[in-house]
């Protein structure tokens, strides 16, 4: 499990319809300042943090990472180098016909699979500005 959006021991106290917590000062030196929202924009942020059912939450780390990704890209580049395409490499690609997708098939049976839905999942900009959106979010169209 995952740690939260906000650990506890940033929290302050919560007191007349408002939240108090410790966040990073915008002037990049590190320094904590007390923030205060209202309680309910406070629960509304952090309940955008809460993945739907059936998502994994998966993070770039190690040689994926932001900072790292160029250069370990480089290094696998030159431990692996991609092979040179020949000019009868490319003639032999260009008159081979686009293969068909093959049927994907059961791994317990091996009976041919069907797709039952192609329904698209909804935005969250739909979920929560749409007609459906829940009755705790309207106070954001307000103003």
């Amino acid at each position: 499990m995952t740690g939260g959006p906000i650990s506890d021991h940033r929290l302050i106290e919560v007191k007349e319809g408002r939240v108090y917590f410790w966040a990073r000062s915008e002037d990049k030196s590190g320094k904590r300042v007390p923030v205060s929202l209202a309680a309910v924009e406070f629960v509304r942020s952090w309940t955008l943090h809460i993945l739907p059912k059936g998502f994994t939450k998966a993070r770039c780390y190690g040689g994926w990472s932001n900072r790292q990704r160029e250069a370990y890209l480089q290094r696998c580049e030159q431990l692996q180098p991609a092979p040179a395409m020949s000019a009868t490499d490319s003639a032999e690609r260009s008159s081979v016909e686009p293969q068909v997708e093959a049927v994907r098939k059961c791994p317990q049976c091996g009976a041919p699979m069907e797709l039952e839905s192609s329904a698209r999942r909804p935005r969250w900009r739909e979920l929560f500005y749409g007609p459906d959106h829940p009755q705790w979010a309207e106070w954001l169209e307000s103003g």
